[in-house]
């Protein structure tokens, strides 16, 4: 069996966007993980074929990495999961009193299946 290592970073939120996905795309390059874990709304997606996303998937399938990234998209407050060159979204479905002023509740419930592979 193998072991996952799993990383959770954290983000100033007070720093430019772009000096945030600076951050992101360094941290997968450059630390040692399996899954990582970014913080609720680190960034803002408006697409879903966005540059910055394309980066990242191609990162993630050529390391062979998942990441689990909060942002902003449109009216929703999601999760994005890179995994195995693939893009899966999850929307907040239970949000505060503030947070129903600014995002739409989601309205599903998103299960990822993963293969982990034994590497020798």
């Amino acid at each position: 069996m193998k072991k996952v290592t799993v990383a959770a970073f954290n983000l100033k939120i007070d720093i430019k966007e772009s000096k945030r996905k600076e951050l992101i795309l360094n941290a997968i390059k450059e630390f040692e993980f399996d899954i990582a874990v970014f913080p609720e709304l680190s960034i803002n997606l408006t697409s879903r074929t966005d540059l910055f996303v394309k980066k990242i998937l191609r990162e993630c399938r050529e390391q062979g990495k998942t990441i689990i990234l909060g942002a902003r998209f449109r009216k929703f407050n999601s999760a994005f999961i890179f995994s195995e060159g693939r893009l899966f979204r999850y929307d907040k479905m239970h949000l505060s009193k503030n947070e129903k002023n600014k995002y739409k509740a989601g309205k599903k419930i998103l299960v990822v299946k993963m293969i982990v592979v034994q590497s020798e």
